[in-house]
Parts: structure tokens; sequence; C-alpha cells
């Protein structure tokens, strides 16, 4: 297993942040690369919530099932899922900063068979890749 650890402090009360980030299908409006999210599960977001992501992967379509871990209002979110082999699991962590929240993302990536072998390369670019998201999710919570 390896991983990675962000963290930003944005201007918004920690209730906003914890809704946006834990709707899985926000992505759509603000990251590039995702081009469709569908929720597979009824009722309100919280544990167990499933939802079915399709991304642009070097100019490919690739979809990942992604559901919600952990869930604790407003405090943390896990979402974890799958997508050629290699598995994610994104632990957000909220705290309440005066008129700011502080978002701390930790993420744990497996591989298996010889994806293990790129899971640092891997594991960089995918860090690169989400500090760019993380920074969208700031903008767009900030505006």
């Amino acid at each position: 297993m390896a991983g990675f650890e962000l963290s930003t402090t944005i201007k918004r009360p920690i209730e906003d942040v914890f809704a946006f980030i834990s709707n899985v299908c926000v992505g759509v409006e603000i990251i590039d690369e995702i081009i469709a999210c569908e929720k597979l599960t009824e009722g309100p977001i919280g544990l167990n919530t499933r939802f079915l992501e399709t991304r642009l992967v070097n100019g490919n379509e690739a979809q990942a099932e992604l559901e919600i871990m952990a869930y604790e209002p407003p405090h943390k979110v896990t979402v974890g899922g799958e997508m050629d082999g290699v598995e994610s699991l994104y632990h957000y962590t909220l705290t309440q900063d005066s008129d700011s929240t502080l978002l701390h993302w930790e993420a744990d990536i497996r591989a298996q068979g010889l994806r293990r072998l790129v899971l640092p390369i891997l594991v960089g670019f995918l860090k690169t890749e989400d500090a760019k998201h993380l920074e969208k999710v700031k903008q767009a919570l900030e505006k």
C-alpha cells in the first residue's frame, strides 16, 4: 500500500464543505476529466452510498464504482473504489477553524498483480492530479 496526504483551508462552514465532498457527483462540475456520474443507491448520501463515475483516462473512457465507506458528518468521510486493478481509499477529515474549514485528505492506494510494480509512479501521478482537484474544490466552494 502507498499513499499521500494533502490539506487546504476553505473559507466556508464545515457543514458546507462536508456536503460538497460527500457528493461524489459534484466532480462532474469541477474536474474536466470526470465526464459523468450517477448515484446508484436510493435515499440521502451516507454510509454505503454508491456512485458510478465515468472519466477520461489517456483519452479513453473508464468507469469506477465508488462507495462511501465511512461517514461521520460533518467531520469524516471516506470514499473508496477500484479501477483497472488499482484500489483507492480517500479519507477526508474536516476541522472547523473560526470562519474556515481545514480539509485534510489522505489517500491509500493499493494495486494487484503487475500493477504493484508501478505503484510508486502511479501514486506520484495521483498526488499531482489530486492536488489540482483539491484546489478546484477550494475554488468552487469559495466563489
